[in-house]
């Protein structure tokens, strides 16, 4: 039996192996463990997107993603690549980046 493909890979930046990713049944996907200090990237995405709700500001539905950069990526794990959405961020520590939530 084929198990059927997680539609929350589409959103990674990096198709990470298999070895540094993580199974998480409550979330019912795949999990790349993070440093603390990357995960403030991640707080402060999610604050800033709160805020925004809240404020009203919202008007469709995206996908904001903090993407590290190919020197961060060389350093962290050689041979990795940024998928074709997120190689903006290769020459950079890292960026931003806000996309609809269909793409």
């Amino acid at each position: 039996m084929q198990t059927p493909s997680d539609p929350l890979k589409s959103l990674q930046a990096v198709d990470w192996p298999d070895d540094v990713m993580q199974r998480e049944p409550a979330c019912s996907s795949d999990f790349q463990s993070y440093t603390p200090a990357a995960a403030a990237h991640a707080v402060a995405l999610v604050s800033e997107a709160a805020l925004k709700l809240i404020d009203g500001l919202c008007e469709r539905a995206v996908v904001r993603s903090w993407v590290r950069g190919q020197n961060f990526l060389d350093a962290h794990y050689p041979g990795l690549v940024l998928r074709e959405w997120a190689g903006e961020a290769a020459p950079f520590d890292g960026i931003s980046k806000e996309r609809t939530f269909n793409e």
